[in-house]
């Protein structure tokens, strides 16, 4: 059996998980629910994959078909809730009795509620308390996990890319985040993470290992055929054109995730050809 240096994590959606123990191989695998998770990264030491897109909590394991860990726990939260670069929050009291725990020992500083020294160190807690809470935000900010300044972000970041608008802040924030860890790939284990990180439910398949799952007409791609990778997505965004609001031009009925398409097209490699199709 595989040792584990923890058996709880939480991380945010699409995030990476990693286990620190041993011994792991490349042929290990995480399993949850039944659906295998190939390594992002794997050492002697550690094993690193993609969290699922959808918030809740999982039992996991990691395997190589023969030997597996204990069972684990994962807790995957909102992005906007990870706890990573929050420094916890004090009040006055807790300044004030951290300001006179620094003072030496002895009758002659023995500070009595009430007193002058009392009111003095108190409102020295207080500024030291404020400088305190402007350090908290400025770590808050400084992470693309945590930050509520999109502006600065996107500034920084040059967003958002024409065609990739997002209409909530939690949108805004998986893309900072996205551009920000700048990583790329054509590999399925890169794509899984990408969906995951938006929160997709899907399916994704690749020609060379799944041909059966792809349309006909791939067939004629000749050798391109085998830089395919289907998407199968949940359907999302169904509109209807509607008498009296919709206008000339309209489609009759729209669906799909545009945004999340045109994301996929901007990372992949340039040999890649996504082909997503949606289900109910």
């Amino acid at each position: 059996m595989f040792t584990v240096s923890s058996t709880f994590f939480r991380v945010g959606s699409g995030c990476t998980v990693t286990v620190f123990g041993g011994v792991f191989t490349p042929n290990c695998k995480a399993v949850i629910g039944g659906v295998e998770y190939a390594p992002l990264d794997v050492g002697e030491d550690f094993f690193s994959f993609a969290a699922p897109g959808s918030v809740g909590s999982y039992s996991f394991t990691i395997t190589d078909g023969v030997t597996s860990t204990p069972t684990l726990s994962l807790k995957v939260v909102q992005l906007s809730d990870v706890n990573v670069w929050k420094l916890p929050k004090r009040g006055e009291s807790e300044m004030l009795h951290f300001v006179l725990g620094l003072l030496p020992r002895g009758f002659g500083w023995h500070i009595v509620p009430g007193m002058n020294f009392h009111k003095l160190f108190s409102a020295l807690a207080l500024g030291i308390l404020k400088i305190y809470d402007k350090l908290c935000d400025l770590v808050s900010q400084m992470s693309p996990l945590t930050t509520s300044d999109f502006a600065r972000w996107e500034y920084e970041l040059g967003l958002p890319k024409k065609g990739l608008e997002q209409s909530t802040n939690e949108g805004r924030l998986r893309e900072i985040f996205r551009i920000a860890r700048q990583r790329g790939g054509c590999s399925i284990v890169h794509f899984r993470q990408l969906l995951n990180l938006y929160g997709s439910t899907y399916e994704i398949y690749e020609y060379w290992k799944d041909p059966g799952e792809f349309p006909s007409w791939v067939e004629d791609l000749g050798d391109g055929k085998y830089f395919c990778v289907l998407v199968k997505l949940k359907l999302v965004n169904l509109t209807y054109f509607r008498t009296g609001i919709g206008r000339c031009g309209d489609r009759l009925t729209d669906f799909g995730d545009k945004v999340l398409e045109e994301i996929l097209e901007t990372d992949k490699q340039a040999h890649v050809r996504f082909i997503c199709t949606y289900t109910e």
